[in-house]
């Protein structure tokens, strides 16, 4: 009996499974479910962009970049504020492209 038994008392076929249309699909339907696969709802880009920006070390570089320009525009002179601009600026920019990236190839995963 084995594996063919087995086919034969479902009413399928080894190499080719189910007939189509299947007969009986509401009985097997009852007896069986319908085996499908439950439906979720996809998160969206931005979801994973503000999870990306709750990350400590993103949270540690967005502080250290607007304390420098904060303290060095208060107390710096001339070139030091001009540095202090250019340095945090380079900063930010760093952090929204890894944000991005991270948060796009988690998107891209789901």
């Amino acid at each position: 009996n084995g594996v063919l038994g087995l086919c034969a008392r479902l009413g399928t076929d080894p190499q080719r499974g189910l007939t189509n249309p299947v007969p009986d699909w509401s009985a097997r339907v009852v007896q069986f479910g319908e085996h499908l696969f439950e439906e979720r709802k996809l998160s969206t880009y931005w979801s994973y962009l503000i999870t990306q920006l709750k990350e400590k070390i993103i949270l540690l570089l967005l502080f250290m970049a607007t304390l420098e320009i904060v303290v060095k525009g208060i107390f710096g002179e001339g070139m030091e504020r001009q540095e202090a601009i250019a340095e945090s600026s380079v900063l930010y920019a760093t952090v929204t492209i890894i944000v991005n990236i991270a948060a796009y190839l988690d998107w891209k995963r789901e």
